[in-house]
């Protein structure tokens, strides 16, 4: 039984370089911890290629994530700090799964999360924007993710899932 008719056209696929997710847990901070983390990332010039943070009432939930070249520095970095240290937990070996969606419905999502739940890959994370909607997973698992979503979904003519090829570094001061 298929659960679509045809495929869902899509603007495209990127997949990112491999990544260390940071998770910022559920405890007692305040509420300069977040601004703090992200300052002290920039100040050292760590990029961090996802960032996620939702906040209700006292409760508060978010991640973000840095390349896997990055995070003894991250790690360091968290360790000097008193508020930081012990309000992180690192998941190595991820990568961030972006789709396209080109003026999809919702009904889109509804099918990717089906898809890859149905595949058994993991999702650590997920964020949406205006263009985007990004997927967090194993880092081994995104090709098999690739292929799972290509069932369903139709990129543009010659284009193939986006992976890194080069990677620029700023050099530091």
């Amino acid at each position: 039984m298929s659960l679509i008719s045809e495929k869902i056209p899509v603007g495209g696929i990127k997949l990112s370089n491999e990544l260390v997710q940071v998770i910022f847990l559920n405890r007692s901070f305040s509420e300069n911890f977040r601004p703090l983390f992200v300052q002290v990332l920039a100040k050292h010039q760590v990029n961090i290629p996802f960032l996620s943070v939702s906040c209700v009432r006292e409760q508060t939930w978010g991640s973000c994530c840095v390349a896997a070249e990055d995070i003894f520095q991250v790690k360091k970095l968290v360790a000097r700090d008193s508020e930081l240290k012990g309000n992180v937990e690192f998941i190595s070996d991820v990568g961030a799964l972006s789709i396209f969606p080109h003026r999809s419905t919702l009904k889109l999502l509804g099918l990717i999360l089906y898809a890859v739940g149905n595949a058994r890959l993991p999702i650590y994370g997920m964020a949406s924007s205006i263009s985007a909607l990004t997927f967090i997973t194993g880092y081994s698992c995104l090709d098999k993710a690739v292929e799972t979503l290509l069932t369903f979904l139709e990129l543009p003519e010659r284009h193939a899932p986006l992976k890194p090829e080069i990677r620029i570094i700023q050099q530091k001061r």
